[in-house]
């Protein structure tokens, strides 16, 4: 894991910071625990706002620029907004990890506010909130790939849609011709009742007249 180097980029952070802030829900914040799950789970940890895992690499993406051998970090929000937050130095590995396609660098924000829990001179317990100077640390991590979406382009979106509306259509004919075949077995029962309701009575009144 490497630790980024923010000396000078105080003002960067700030702005990082702030934007940051706007990704997250509130229930979201300090690994969404309540402040009785602290209690109850975490009663020595401090917990963080931002939480312990590192950020998504979908909403911040990670860049490390390799300038005269100074490898600067550069956060990318989604919307494009981009901040230099500092250094982090070379080893014999970092090379290596950039060139793996199948790695990419995610962002471990420490730090800033957190929350622990504290025992008052009574004995009772409860959370209490504090601060201290962020911390940026950055690993190389598997790539997740997401199968979930499937990207299309407009004439093949065009297509299924037309083929959506014909296939509606030919449900509803199908729908209509079992309603209008329903409707006539029922008419032929009907016919043939009427038929039994008439036949009848003529036999009987036969047999009884010879």
């Amino acid at each position: 894991m490497y630790t980024v180097n923010t000396a000078g980029h105080d003002n960067q952070i700030k702005e990082f910071i702030a934007e940051l802030q706007n990704w997250f829900e509130k229930s979201d914040l300090y690994d969404e625990l309540s402040n009785q799950d602290i209690l109850e789970y975490h009663y020595d940890d401090k917990v963080y706002q931002f939480g312990s895992s590192p950020l998504s690499s979908y909403d911040v993406n990670t860049i490390i620029s390799n300038t005269d051998g100074t490898y600067r970090i550069i956060l990318r929000f989604r919307n494009g907004k981009s901040f230099d937050i500092g250094t982090i130095e070379d080893d014999s590995k970092l090379n290596e990890h950039l060139e793996d396609s199948t790695c990419e660098p995610r962002l471990y924000v420490r730090g800033g506010r957190y929350k622990k829990v504290v025992v008052d001179k009574d004995g009772t317990d409860h959370i209490k909130s504090f601060r201290e100077p962020y911390k940026f640390q950055i690993e190389f991590l598997k790539k997740v790939e997401s199968n979930d979406v499937n990207y299309i382009d407009s004439t093949t979106a065009q297509q299924m849609l037309e083929q959506n509306k014909w296939y509606q259509a030919s449900q509803k004919a199908e729908k209509f011709g079992n309603t209008m075949e329903s409707a006539g077995n029922s008419i032929a029962g009907c016919g043939c009742l009427l038929i039994l309701l008439v036949t009848i009575p003529v036999i009987l009144l036969l047999f009884f007249i010879l």
